[in-house]
């Protein structure tokens, strides 16, 4: 998620889904368009959705990579409009401006027979 403020305003971002086996390497990614006027806290499981779907995956320049069990390498290459057409949960990019933004990456890990988190961060 980004936001032009990195403790107060709009966070809006792209949240990714793979399933992955040490042993299949998934290239299958499921994605949403996220977005909060709260900061953004991975522990709270909040949900924070954003209806327009802006983002779109480029599939054959993302992958997975996993070297053993819970040592698995993500790239997932993506682009979005500019002008999202969606000033209230969406911010806006200007092309040709430089900004500057504050950039919140996170992740959970789930044990697909447990159902357990089995890493957070």
């Amino acid at each position: 998620m980004f936001s032009s403020d990195s403790e107060s305003g709009k966070y809006d971002g792209l949240q990714v889904h793979t399933r992955v086996s040490h042993n299949e390497q998934s290239q299958r990614f499921k994605h949403s368009d996220i977005t909060t006027m709260e900061k953004p806290d991975i522990f709270a499981h909040n949900g924070f959705e954003d209806s327009q779907n802006d983002w779109s995956i480029i599939s054959e320049e993302s992958s997975v990579t996993c070297e053993a069990v819970g040592r698995c390498e993500f790239s997932v290459a993506f682009v979005r409009n500019f002008n999202t057409n969606d000033d209230e949960q969406d911010i806006t990019l200007i092309e040709g401006v430089e900004n500057e933004y504050a950039l919140q990456g996170f992740y959970y890990a789930t044990d697909v027979a447990s159902g357990h988190v089995t890493h957070i961060g």
